[in-house]
């Protein structure tokens, strides 16, 4: 005979800001099969409850093996109470299991002040504030083109607390736009910040204008090594010497060292 217990062991996992995982005891056995099971759940303090049902077929061929259930919508740092009942084949109902509680995690903020500059053709370095501590900002760009195609910089992520990150390889007199975000789970995943933020546009510069000890100023018009031929100064290999010519009529020898 089926004693229609309460879900036992009720305990929460994957909890973040906005969510958490109800998990408990498998409560079929060999008198009793579930048919539903129903978790109630408010915030702390307050007097109305949110409910989930987790229900089988109906017929009652098997029991219900469900034991755990997501909850999505949930506030920022703040503390919820939750408890459970089960309903049996053959119509018995169980009582509610003892209140127990969690409490969210504080909502992942986002970068503030996110900013770009250009300090050669080809290279972009972005730079931002930040009000609290989390695990990673990544950082995507694209052409500001229609149909542009993102990527990123710093790939899967800029790990806290660096605060600035290069982007190369970009296109000379292109314009781009880029947004930044942040997540406060290492491993990614939904604890991050509520969205990307406003997109920074900007063009790379196609020349880099240089002010000589004079204070006049100059252009740099190319750089090329000693065939001649043109190069970037990011792609080159240690000890290269490179000739940087100017509209001026100047030429500056120089070797990298990297």
């Amino acid at each position: 005979t089926c004693t229609n217990p309460s879900p036992t062991n009720a305990y929460i996992t994957e909890l973040i800001h906005d969510r958490a995982r109800v998990n408990w005891d498998n409560m079929n056995d060999a008198n009793c099969m579930v048919q539903q099971y129903r978790i109630r759940y408010r915030e702390q303090g307050t007097s109305s409850w949110s409910s989930k049902t987790m229900a089988g077929s109906g017929l009652c061929v098997f029991g219900l093996n469900t034991t755990s259930k997501k909850i999505l919508g949930l506030s920022p740092s703040t503390t919820y109470d939750y408890y459970m009942k089960a309903w049996y084949c053959g119509g018995g109902t169980s009582g509610w299991s003892t209140i127990q509680n969690f409490t969210t995690e504080d909502e992942c903020q986002g970068v503030i002040n996110f900013a770009v500059t250009t300090p050669t053709t080809t290279k972009a370095t972005f730079t931002w504030d930040t009000t609290a501590a989390y695990s990673f900002a990544r950082i995507k760009l694209r052409p500001d083109t229609t149909g542009g195609a993102w990527t990123t910089a710093g790939g899967f992520g800029v790990f806290y607390p660096a605060l600035t990150k290069n982007k190369n390889g970009l296109t000379p007199g292109q314009a781009y736009r880029a947004s930044a975000r942040t997540w406060c789970d290492p491993t990614g995943g939904a604890y991050r910040s509520a969205g990307w933020t406003s997109p920074i546009f900007w063009t790379q510069p196609s020349v880099i204008r240089l002010v000589n000890p004079n204070l006049t100023e100059r252009t740099l018009l190319r750089i090329t090594d000693i065939l001649s031929r043109e190069v970037n100064p990011n792609n080159v290999i240690n000890k290269t010497t490179l000739f940087y010519i100017y509209n001026n009529g100047t030429v500056e020898k120089r070797i990298i060292f990297k």
